[in-house]
Formats: C-alpha cells, sequence, structure tokens
C-alpha cells in the first residue's frame, strides 16, 4: 500500500503484447507497454506516448486541471441544478465552464494502490467538495490486445449520486478526434477551437467510442465495453493548443437516493493506422456481442406488419387520428419515441427539455401511444425500439383504429 510519500513501487506485469510495467511515484502512476507509455495522475490520464507506428507524443506539457472538465464523481447533492445543465444531451459552453456538480480527486485526496492481476488499483479517499467521498479506479493492461482497462467505483455518504468521468488531458491541439456524430465528423480546431462540448449517448454520440489520428501516422482510441448501452457523455475541452478529452458513465437511474456507482470498462489504446483500424475493432466487438447480422442476410417479416412509416413524432391530433383511423391501415410506426409526461423526474434527472412537451404526450397518451424509459436516465437500444414498434404500438395503434 502507498499513499503520497514519494515512495515508489514499479511493478513488471508479463503479457502477450510485452512486459508491461506500473510505476508508481507518489500521486503519479506510470504505466510502460510496448504499444504506449501513458501517465496516471488525480483520476486522469494526464500524458500519453504513442510507439505506434513511431514513437509520438499525443500530450504536451501543460497545465489542464481535472477540475477544468468533468472529472471524477457527480452528485445531485448541494448541486442538483448545476447537474441537470451539465447533463444537457448537447451542450456548446465557453472555456470559463465551470462544473461544480462534479468531485475530482485533488491534492486534498488520500491515495493508495494495491496489485491486481494485471495491473494496480488506485483508491482515493475525500474528493474535491466530497470529503467522504471515495474514487476506486482500477488500471489493468489486457493480454494480448494491449488494452488498458480501466473499471471505477465510487461511494458517497451525500444521495443523489449520478456518474464517474475521467479525462485525458493536455492533448496535442493539432490531433483530430473521429467522431460518431451525425453520421460521423472530424473534430478539429476549425469545429472545437474555444469551445467545450458536451454530447450524450446516444441521442449525439452516436457510438461509444472517440478516436484520435495523428499528425504523420497513428492514431487512438477510448471505447466503452457497455453490452448494456447505458448512459455516457462525451466532454471536449479545446483551448488551441490544447486540448481535454472527458468521458463519463451513468448507472442506471433513479440518481437522487443512490450513495454508489460501479461503471461498465472503458479501453484505451494506440493504433499504428489510421481511424479505420481503431473503428474496426469496435465494430467487430459490436458484431460479436450484440450477434449482429449483415444487412443482405436479415429476415425481413417484422416489416410487413407495418402499413405506415410515419416519419416524425406527430404533433397534430386531428391529422394523427384521421390517419390512424382509416380502413385497412390499423398498422404504423413512427421514427422517433414518444415519452410520457411524467417522465419529467427528478429521480430520472431528465433535462431534454420533455416539459415543454406534455400537452404533446398527454394528446398522445390520449391516442393509445406510450413508451416508456424515455428519459436518458434508462435507455433502449433500436433493437428494443422496433420491438415496441411491432408489439406495443401496433396492438394500441390497431385498437384505437377498431374504436
Amino acid at each position: 500500500m502507498l499513499n503520497r510519500t514519494g515512495l515508489l513501487l514499479t511493478v513488471v506485469l508479463a503479457t502477450a503484447a510485452g512486459a508491461a510495467t506500473f510505476a508508481v511515484d507518489g500521486g503519479a502512476v506510470t504505466i510502460d507497454t510496448a504499444r504506449y507509455r501513458a501517465g496516471w495522475r488525480d483520476g486522469c490520464l494526464v500524458s500519453w506516448r504513442t510507439k505506434l507506428p513511431a514513437p509520438a507524443e499525443l500530450t504536451v506539457g501543460g497545465a489542464m486541471t481535472p477540475e477544468q472538465i468533468p472529472s471524477g464523481l457527480c452528485s445531485l447533492a448541494g448541486q442538483e441544478q448545476a447537474a441537470r445543465e451539465q447533463h444537457h444531451p448537447w451542450n456548446f459552453l465557453k472555456l470559463d465552464a465551470t462544473f461544480p456538480a462534479q468531485h475530482p480527486a485533488g491534492a486534498q485526496s488520500k491515495l493508495s494502490t494495491a496489485r491486481i492481476p494485471g495491473g494496480l488499483r488506485l483508491t482515493y479517499q475525500g474528493l474535491t467538495g466530497e470529503p467522504d467521498a471515495t474514487l476506486v479506479q482500477e488500471l489493468v493492461v489486457e493480454e494480448g490486445s494491449g488494452d488498458l482497462l480501466l473499471r471505477q467505483t465510487a461511494t458517497s455518504p451525500n444521495p443523489g449520486v449520478v456518474g464517474i468521468a475521467f479525462s485525458l488531458l493536455n492533448v496535442r491541439g493539432d490531433i483530430e478526434l473521429a467522431m460518431p456524430y451525425f453520421g460521423g465528423q472530424r473534430w478539429g480546431r476549425e469545429f472545437a477551437e474555444g469551445r467545450v462540448i458536451g454530447i450524450a449517448y446516444t441521442q449525439f454520440w452516436h457510438a461509444g467510442l472517440v478516436i484520435g489520428e495523428v499528425p504523420g501516422g497513428g492514431s487512438f482510441m477510448v471505447w466503452a465495453e457497455d453490452p448494456n448501452m447505458r448512459p455516457k457523455y462525451f466532454y471536449l475541452r479545446h483551448q488551441g493548443t490544447t486540448q481535454g478529452l472527458s468521458f463519463e458513465g451513468l448507472p442506471e437511474s433513479p440518481y437522487d437516493t443512490r450513495t454508489s456507482a460501479e461503471l461498465f470498462t472503458w479501453r484505451l489504446n494506440t493504433f499504428a493506422g489510421s481511424w479505420v483500424e481503431p473503428a474496426r475493432r469496435y465494430r467487430d466487438w459490436l458484431v460479436k456481442t450484440h450477434h449482429l447480422v449483415k444487412r443482405s442476410e436479415r429476415p425481413s417479416n417484422w416489416v410487413d406488419d407495418i402499413a405506415l412509416l410515419w416519419p416524425t413524432s406527430p404533433s397534430d391530433r386531428q391529422a394523427g387520428s384521421t390517419i390512424w383511423r382509416q380502413p385497412g391501415s390499423p398498422h404504423s410506426c413512427t421514427m422517433r419515441p414518444i415519452s410520457r409526461a411524467r417522465s419529467v423526474s427528478r429521480s430520472c434527472l431528465s433535462c431534454c427539455c420533455l416539459s415543454n412537451r406534455r400537452a404533446m404526450s398527454a394528446e398522445r397518451n390520449s391516442w393509445g401511444l406510450r413508451l416508456n424509459a424515455a428519459s436518458w436516465g434508462r435507455r433502449i437500444s433500436p433493437v428494443r425500439i422496433r420491438l415496441w414498434a411491432k408489439r406495443e404500438w401496433v396492438a394500441r395503434l390497431a385498437a384505437a383504429s377498431a374504436g
């Protein structure tokens, strides 16, 4: 066990990808593998050097701090409004934005470390603004892939735990990000400089990965190994010469009574190729995990049950009633899930402007349309949406048409 006393511990772990070395010096952890060298401090990745295809720095010497971008434990306690505003699904903020609901590890935290199979467990006791809270991070280098695996848990005596974030700080300003955003975009200085951007999975962050391309060759990827598709947020702070990337994971709601959180695994690695190489790895994981089948090989029988495809959520009662009550058109499907008005609640921390749609939701409910779990506190997958369309919506629409 170690704390911030300047003691040095070096652990050498043999992996199929080569020897992985974990060195602890006071509050800093250095992880050295055949693919990269990473520096960890205060719960964040503060330095990163790739060795593929040739040695290159992914970060620069900078003074970015965890407080400048969401890091550590997020809590409703005493900062409910700030937590709601931070978790709007699409945020574009100025660089002077603050995140008072976040409680990162810092100089006041007591750090202890312990060896675990393949890596180290870091325990931070006492977080910024939450002196009795605890953040636990496990860092493991996976055999074969060389991925750096991050698993996190957090506890607080104050109810209202929302999620846990870690940050990649001091990223070079000339590194462009390949983002699964509106079909896929490149985020560089022209788009992001001078901003703090926050996007929610899955509304705007359409897949749980971020890829950075290094000028001159090579790339890196951070992605969520989360088959349950739980809520996540990605934040980017672009200061021009440096960038900060933040990755937040949330457990299921409710949050107002929650005093702990345990997350899925985040994976980090560097690659010799362009964005295509890491993206292929993520695609292969999706196919294997969710048993995906190529479009050309999928059965399409369920499509035959749909007689009407409405391109968006209908808001006009008269038009909707007219179409759905037409003889011979009992089966309908909309392309956007419809929310219950009562889903606006503190327990789900719903902040997607649903309150402005209460009247519309009431109208839809009167048509027999209901879709549970519509707030971001409890996501549903496209597969589930498809099943709801067939089993739930079609049944209700058929009943309404018959009436």
